[in-house]
């Protein structure tokens, strides 16, 4: 995993960090649009859990590409999954439940 984002303000993160800021635009290179991406994903999950309320929870993404495995790597608040029948966008880690 490359320099994970445990805040809601990515942006904020990216310019404490050097490295991962640095990582971030290599990537951003082949894949444009990246961190605006990975800012909105992270705000999409700041949702509390529907079920339990913890605050620990992913945006769920479908599809296991070069681009999603980027993303995850940047961030704890996106969870990849190869496909999914069941509903629900957001994952919660802390009771494993898609909501």
């Amino acid at each position: 995993m490359y320099g994970l984002v445990n805040t809601p303000d990515v942006r904020a993160f990216f310019l404490m960090d050097p490295a991962t800021n640095d990582l971030l635009s290599e990537w951003e290179e082949q894949y444009p649009g990246l961190r605006q991406q990975l800012a909105d994903l992270v705000a999409l999950a700041e949702m509390p859990c529907a079920y339990c309320g913890s605050p620990d929870t992913a945006v769920l993404v479908v599809g296991i590409t070069g681009r999603t495995m980027c993303l995850a790597g940047f961030s704890s608040r996106v969870k990849l999954v190869a496909n999914r029948d069941e509903p629900g966008e957001r994952w919660c880690r802390s009771c494993s439940r898609a909501f």
